[in-house]
């Protein structure tokens, strides 16, 4: 008899890109790509969507993607993100649930997740509803039908929350068998206390809500806490010996099934996809197992046993990362990852405190001033905004939908009112509680959220407002000292800037072929006055409001730098930027290719110089061809200069050349010293030994040898006239 075999990842990263822009910053810690998207789409994403077979010889048999045989769900911010930004992988991963449905009988492997990964039993219900809601939706539009089941973010649940999917007409979820609290199968009377056992994984199970009940898969926890964390994925050999080695408490229910983290497939276990394909690849050949997913297994056996759920602590639920519950969320409870021993958690109570406190505050204005635009249930418009968000309806036709006579500035309120509650969700995500310290990347982002929500509402909010939000976060101590207080953290966020400012920039940094939009901004109209002085219109996509500024971008030649902008509806908007690191990466990077384009492509040295002290300036590296360039260019040069014995290099080429491979070494551009050296030690040496003094020339040898890290006895040994500094 074969076991049926399931075996699910959970896909998910945060919403990053920075709420001004709609463009994810520049991530250092994700180096060398550019932000934790880029890179575990590279490590794990793409990955599983065309993973490598190999022989024992090491050769490629078959590339296979593993999202035709893996269950999964995908977190929709992330999966919004990858079909704009990696559309191939993207594509693989809907055909790959469009075929397994047709391998299942209409059984798809994907399932849907709540929306932007809030903790669901520490939502209000009203935003629980819109999380389900928003995340059945997301999944709709991608994948084009509808999901039987949901992940839900952290598995974290409880009562309320299985009514509300059982009032969505979910099928199924998955948890971790510690959240169980006791089974019975039907038709019993006695309960079975789980205690502190986990509950079997070998069959389904049913949860009695108050309109009706839901199945419930409780993964295997020795299976996935070997994949996770005992290396399982190194050899799919000894993972099918595994499999076939687990035993079952009877012989009815005979399935296997686990979850984890998606990206332990190739991003925390490298190279974990390839071994998932293997293991694909052996279970085909075999006789052992079925590979299927939890849609069909419901099908072909539906749950005869009941369960009943855990409470957690302070009876709000349970999750499958806190033994407690679901405090990780909300207060210091001793679960953490990362961090120093010493540091606390102390700051969650207080972070959720304030977002809580603003959450009030803003559906409380939002209820209020659309109540004002129209008769329409508001808490209805904003569930229905997700055919905004998943891009299935135009803002200004949705804002028509509900008021047909809207004007530019009622439909730029409507709207602005509706983004500014999308933020105050975003506030939540799970990710800003989960880990040991305030000042990360996950909660400095929830704060941004927040600071991008008051922003949109801030005529509608009192000073007393944000000054009781700054307060409550000032009680959210870092344990770093020198950050602070989360009020601390939260004011290094807020700047002075108009909005849009960032994409009016990028706009401007090529002479030519202007790109058409910048994250949430699209181009309109730019016109360049001359060589520094721009007028550009752009649009938000969002919320549809028209800016018009006025720019002048000075060159490096300026001796002090400066950006200036002026609104040109509102001279009263104006902006004097002062610092290049208030400039975008991505613009930074555009301005200097610009730069590299505009030169011929021989590039004089003084080009070079000038584009390498541009690319220090920016604080921007030279892209990869434009290094190759330098450097045969300075390899050349030190060639031509050197031939000639005691001849002088030319002063103002001398002094170019020097800062030429000055520039080099501060930007690490490496280049091969041997010809140089080489060069130089039999020029040294003759000179030497004919007892020829031209010290001028010995002069530039030295300079050049110190410069490049090269030492010459026979140069050392030449006296010296001394003068002139090393450039």
């Amino acid at each position: 008899m074969k076991n049926y075999l399931i075996i699910h990842g959970h896909f998910y990263q945060p919403p990053r890109e920075d709420p001004e822009s709609g463009v994810i910053p520049l991530q250092s810690s994700a180096a060398p790509y550019h932000d934790w998207n880029c890179r575990i789409t590279k490590e794990c994403y793409g990955a599983n969507s065309a993973s490598r077979v190999l022989n024992e010889y090491g050769k490629i048999t078959d590339i296979i993607n593993n999202y035709r045989y893996l269950s999964f769900n995908f977190g929709p911010t992330l999966l919004d993100w990858l079909r704009v930004h990696s559309p191939n992988v993207y594509s693989k991963i809907l055909q790959g649930d469009e075929e397994s449905a047709r391998a299942n009988g209409g059984h798809g492997n994907a399932i849907a997740q709540g929306y932007n990964h809030t903790i669901l039993p520490l939502d209000t219900q009203e935003d629980a509803e819109i999380q389900i809601l928003w995340g059945l939706d997301n999944f709709r539009h991608h994948f084009g039908r509808e999901s039987e089941g949901i992940w839900l973010p952290e598995t974290a649940v409880n009562m309320h929350i299985i009514d509300l999917l059982i009032a969505r007409n979910i099928k199924f979820i998955i948890l971790s068998p510690w959240q169980a609290k006791a089974i019975r199968a039907k038709g019993k009377s006695e309960w079975e206390l789980l205690g502190k056992n986990p509950a079997p994984s070998n069959k389904s199970y049913f949860i009695q809500g108050t309109a009706g009940t839901i199945a419930v898969f409780f993964y295997n926890p020795e299976l996935a806490s070997g994949i996770s964390f005992g290396h399982y994925l190194h050899n799919a050999d000894e993972l099918y010996s595994k499999l076939l080695k687990i035993n079952f408490p009877d012989n009815t229910s005979r399935l296997i099934h686990t979850a984890t983290d998606g990206e332990i497939y190739g991003h925390h276990e490298p190279f974990g996809d390839m071994c998932l394909a293997s293991l694909i690849k052996k279970v085909q050949a075999g006789t052992d197992f079925i590979l299927s997913n939890y849609g069909k297994y419901l099908e072909e056996f539906p749950p005869d046993t009941e369960a009943i759920l855990r409470e957690g602590e302070e009876k709000k639920g349970t999750s499958w990362s806190c033994v407690h519950g679901v405090c990780r969320w909300f207060m210091n409870c001793g679960c953490t990852t990362g961090g120093e021993p010493e540091w606390n958690q102390e700051w969650r109570t207080p972070l959720r405190d304030a977002f809580t406190f603003l959450s009030g505050r803003l559906v409380t204005e939002y209820k209020k001033q659309v109540t004002l635009l129209t008769e329409k249930d508001p808490m209805e418009i904003l569930k229905a905004y997700s055919a905004v968000c998943n891009k299935e309806t135009s803002p200004r036709d949705f804002t028509l939908r509900y008021i047909p006579e809207a004007d530019q500035k009622t439909r730029i309120e409507f709207l602005s009112l509706l983004e500014g509650q999308r933020y105050r969700l975003y506030t939540f995500t799970s990710c800003g509680w989960f880990f040991s310290e305030i000042s990360g990347l996950e909660p400095v982002q929830n704060m941004r959220y927040a600071l991008k929500a008051i922003n949109l509402y801030k005529k509608y909010l009192s000073p007393g407002d944000t000054e009781e939000f700054l307060q409550i976060l000032d009680r959210a101590k870092s344990n770093l000292k020198e950050k602070g207080s989360g009020k601390d953290i939260f004011k290094t966020l807020i700047h002075t800037f108009p909005e849009g400012y960032q994409a009016a920039l990028y706009f401007c940094s090529t002479s030519h072929n202007h790109p058409l939009s910048y994250g949430k901004y699209t181009l309109d109209k730019i016109r360049r006055i001359n060589e520094e002085t721009f007028t550009v219109t752009l649009t938000d996509s969002m919320t549809t409001e028209v800016y018009i500024y006025g720019i002048t971008f000075p060159g490096i030649t300026k001796e002090e730098f400066s950006i200036s902008m002026k609104n040109a509806d509102n001279p009263n908007i104006s902006a004097v930027i002062a610092d290049v690191q208030e400039i975008d990466p991505g613009t930074r990077a555009n301005l200097l290719n610009d730069r590299i384009a505009a030169a011929d492509d021989d590039y004089t040295l003084s080009e070079l110089v000038f584009i390498l002290e541009y690319s220090r300036f920016l604080d921007t590296p030279v892209p990869d061809f434009f290094r190759t360039k330098v450097v045969n260019h300075i390899s050349r040069l030190l060639k031509d200069h050197l031939t000639s014995n005691g001849t002088l290099i030319p002063a103002a080429v001398f002094g170019k050349m020097c800062t030429l491979i000055h520039l080099a070494d501060q930007l690490q551009l490496s280049f091969d010293r041997t010809i140089t050296q080489n060069i130089i030690f039999e020029n040294a040496s003759k000179l030497r030994k004919a007892k020829i003094k031209n010290k001028e020339y010995i002069r530039q040898m030295i300079i050049l040898c110190d410069l490049m890290g090269i030492y010459s006895e026979d140069l050392k040994l030449i006296p010296l006239v001394s003068g002139q500094p090393v450039p």
